[in-house]
């Protein structure tokens, strides 16, 4: 394909029919510069509007692409059944690549929502939570503006009944600054013998009631500390595996679609929770949030690949 002679054709067959370049343009919907760089030779109609452009101009696909006019009738319907195949796939793959997109937005839209609307919970009930005695005899929790949403659950061992409550706000709920106190009946002061808050980094804080010996310890939340190690070693897995298929298909597909997520993966990992071993954290803010970076990530690393691929062809 020459275009320059391609060029030529479209100026001559336009001029033929007394078009003008806006004319011609406003048909197919570009811009009159779109039809002069073609025109010039310095761009090439998209495929999409090939067959536009053809009809517009009373030539076939087969005579723009050559950039000259053909009686071989023959070729002419064996070029344009190729380009039709192509246009239809081309078409394919753009629906594919949108739904991909669509889907994948959807995604980051979730996780987005989720993670600012994960509870994050307080470390200390100081100046967060409170419990008075009212004069009747019920126990009432207040909760400062500053708290969205609470948690409360209730267990009773060894004849004791024992509430435990939490506090926590989210990064949605911080934009609203029209909260307010609020006040939670927690039971008769005779029926509930201590209130716990939790979790705190050092175990539960007694709110109301006599002390234990030895108080009661939270167990720290290790999961994703086991994760990391886990996503490590599949990470070491896959990389390996790409060693032994990285003659073949296989091996730029296990680096695409698995070594290079699970390395997104343990990395944001690694990032949110760097100096948080053995500490107390929200299981639902931290796992979005850790999806949401790795999705960046990885992101980023197809990018990367991409340009460099580019440049090692150029």
């Amino acid at each position: 394909m020459d275009a320059l002679k391609t060029g030529e054709l479209i100026a001559k067959s336009r001029k033929a029919l007394n078009l003008t370049q806006s004319q011609l343009a406003e048909k197919l919907h570009v811009s009159d510069k779109a039809i002069s760089r073609w025109e010039t030779g310095r761009g090439f109609p998209d495929i999409s509007i090939i067959e536009g452009l053809c009809d517009e101009l009373h030539i076939t696909s087969y005579e723009l692409f050559k950039g000259q006019h053909s009686e071989n009738q023959e070729q002419v319907d064996v070029f344009k059944e190729g380009l039709g195949f192509f246009q239809k796939t081309l078409q394919k793959n753009k629906i594919l690549s949108f739904l991909a997109g669509t889907l994948l937005a959807g995604l980051v839209f979730l996780l987005l929502f989720f993670h600012l609307n994960a509870p994050i919970y307080f470390d200390d009930p100081s100046g967060i939570v409170k419990v008075e005695k009212l004069s009747d005899g019920k126990l009432l929790m207040v909760l400062r503006e500053k708290v969205d949403d609470y948690d409360m659950e209730t267990t009773e061992y060894e004849g004791r009944k024992e509430v435990f409550v939490s506090a926590y706000q989210t990064k949605l709920g911080s934009f609203n600054k029209d909260r307010k106190e609020k006040a939670i009946i927690l039971g008769q002061e005779k029926e509930i013998d201590r209130i716990w808050y939790y979790p705190s980094k050092d175990g539960d804080i007694l709110l109301y009631g006599d002390p234990l010996d030895g108080g009661v310890v939270s167990l720290p939340r290790l999961i994703y500390n086991d994760w990391i190690v886990i996503c490590g070693l599949l990470c070491i897995v896959s990389f390996a595996l790409y060693f032994v298929f990285r003659k073949r298909y296989y091996g730029k597909w296990i680096i695409k679609w698995i070594f290079l997520p699970l390395l997104s993966l343990l990395v944001s990992m690694i990032l949110v929770l760097f100096g948080k071993f053995n500490e107390v954290y929200n299981a639902s803010y931290y796992f979005t949030g850790i999806v949401l970076i790795a999705l960046v990530i990885y992101g980023l690393l197809l990018i990367l690949i991409d340009v460099r691929n580019r440049k090692a062809k150029g």
